[in-house]
């Protein structure tokens, strides 16, 4: 086991991806070593097919590593107790441990379109089946007043800017109260100042 520091969630030790292509192995990463802390606001920068994505993947566990090792500290209590070597799990595990404990946010908000706002945050914890409704519901609506959308609640996608189905997808990832949330160039798609009140609202996160 990889060693831990106190309040860390993730850590990657010589973390490898390779991928076979027609030329031959490709490498998208090599030898990563990360440790990401509770409360920690931390961004992944680089160039146009640096790795930024493929490392998400690998500390979500959406795609398998090469080699190399994933561990989650649910708890960030410092115990050795709560690690789970993410890179061992099957995929229903993973399912629902991501299910759990991470909270996705992607470029293209990836909303349902038939579904209102405040529907769409109800999605994961259907699909993680603890759904209740009356619960489910004000949660929902409680996330969609921190992002400051509540009053388009019952809204369809198409019917909203970028920066607020942004926002949606933001309260979406945070439903099921994750450890971890992920946001794949979440601004990518949003002009400059849109982009500005996203970060803004993830530094608002943190600091709860």
């Amino acid at each position: 086991m990889i060693g831990k520091h106190k309040n860390q969630i993730i850590q990657l030790r010589a973390v490898v991806k390779a991928y076979s292509t027609g030329e031959g192995p490709f490498l998208a990463l090599k030898d990563v070593d990360i440790d990401i802390q509770q409360g920690e606001f931390l961004g992944i920068t680089g160039k146009s097919g640096a790795g930024k994505t493929t490392l998400l993947n690998m500390i979500s566990g959406v795609s398998e590593l090469t080699s190399g090792e994933v561990i989650f500290y649910g708890a960030g209590n410092g115990s050795p107790d709560t690690a789970i070597p993410i890179h061992t799990l099957n995929e229903d595990q993973l399912a629902q441990w991501r299910g759990e404990n991470v909270g996705i946010i992607y470029q293209s908000f990836e909303l349902m379109p038939t579904l209102s706002l405040v529907e769409n945050v109800m999605l994961p914890p259907d699909f993680l089946g603890s759904y209740r409704p009356t619960f489910s519901k004000e949660r929902a609506l409680e996330l969609l007043e921190l992002v400051d959308i509540a009053e388009h609640a019952y809204k369809i996608p198409a019917h909203i800017s970028g920066g607020q189905k942004q926002r949606v997808a933001i309260a979406r990832a945070m439903v099921n109260d994750p450890a971890l949330i992920i946001a794949d160039e979440p601004t990518g798609n949003l002009d400059s100042v849109t982009a500005e009140t996203i970060f803004q609202i993830f530094e608002k996160l943190v600091d709860q």
